[in-house]
């Protein structure tokens, strides 16, 4: 049943997102009226790399657990539902239904999809963890703050970098990490009189699994950060490129700072796309860095168009040819035969 109406269901998340798109039409043609032509080019080349390095990582993670999809399959499924959480903020839920609809036409479960899924966010979640006490460190500094405010933002920067290095050490510390979850299924039973015991453990089984294949093969794991890495950096650097379009140079802290704290700011409101809350967070931080509020808006704004709303558009020729792809092959992925009950 879900097959025959997932479709439909994906379908209506992304008229949701052109929707999102009408709405913001307005402020669209402000942008586009008063910025410069010249770099938007670079800031959408960067964009572009941005895209096809996470993509091309999630097709790794994949090829990492045995998924057996083409790359190039598995990479445009990964940017097709990466877009689709950047434009709609549901807790990962659209981009993983997405994912199992596409994946599961080659024969993938619903287990596997979100086993690759639970492993990439956790090796690309540690990015922006990283970047984010490094920008509160430099807004305290360069900002114009009361120094009760800075020395607080740099006591969080601290607490940020040290959740940072827990979960780091919890991805290749199985003890650790199986004590954190047994504490966290006790705690959480007793206060809120649930199991989460179930969906914890597939979580800790996920990693064990993803940890193992990283040490079989480790090139792939410095394959896989390296895109991460470098997905990051061009993100960062296509903002920039709007703010020189709009005649300002940033200094690289100050592009670093604005670009994540922003962007958390957007993933922690689940309002989707963080639309709205990701521009006004971005524009208050370059503000206190020095940039002129009418130009830190602006910018802001024509970082939302060229980095999710393009993308978004383009998503959508590779999601039509994925559909018309042929059905599923007869046998899932080396993965789950490998990992198969002798008495399924």
């Amino acid at each position: 049943m879900y097959k025959r109406i997932a479709p439909y269901l994906i379908a209506i998340v992304l008229l949701a997102g052109l929707i999102f798109i009408a709405l913001d039409l307005g402020q669209i043609r402000t942008v586009l009226a008063t910025a410069s032509a010249r770099p938007i080019p670079f800031a959408l080349a960067a964009t572009l790399v941005s895209y096809l390095c996470i993509s091309f990582s999630f097709a790794q993670v994949g090829k990492l657990l045995g998924v057996n999809m083409k790359t190039r399959d598995l990479t445009q499924v990964g940017f097709v539902s990466t877009v689709l959480n950047h434009v709609v903020s549901s807790g990962g839920a659209a981009g993983y239904s997405v994912r199992y609809s596409l994946m599961n036409r080659h024969g993938v479960s619903m287990r596997e999809v979100l086993a690759v899924s639970f492993l990439h966010f956790y090796l690309t979640a540690p990015a922006m963890i990283g970047m984010l006490p490094v920008g509160l460190l430099y807004l305290s500094r360069h900002a114009a703050l009361k120094s009760g405010t800075a020395a607080l933002l740099a006591a969080l920067a601290g607490v940020v970098f040290l959740a940072a290095v827990l979960a780091t050490m919890m991805l290749f510390s199985t003890r650790l990490r199986q004590g954190l979850i047994t504490t966290l299924i006790r705690f959480i039973r007793r206060l809120a009189k649930r199991d989460v015991a179930p969906s914890l453990l597939r979580f800790d089984e996920t990693l064990t699994q993803g940890v193992q294949a990283m040490r079989r093969q480790p090139a792939m794991m410095i394959v896989i950060q390296f895109l991460v890495l470098t997905d990051w950096i061009a993100s960062v650097v296509a903002l920039w490129f709007c703010f020189q379009s709009l005649g300002v140079t940033l200094l690289p802290g100050q592009v670093i700072t604005g670009f994540v704290i922003g962007i958390v700011a957007g993933v922690a409101s689940m309002i989707p796309g963080g639309l709205g809350v990701q521009e006004g967070s971005m524009a208050g931080i370059f503000a206190l860095l020095g940039v002129g509020i009418d130009r830190a808006v602006l910018a802001s704004i024509l970082f939302r168009v060229l980095y999710f709303f393009v993308p978004y558009l383009v998503s959508l020729l590779f999601y039509w040819g994925l559909l018309r792809q042929a059905v599923a092959p007869e046998y899932g992925s080396s993965w789950e035969v490998e990992n198969a009950h002798p008495d399924a």
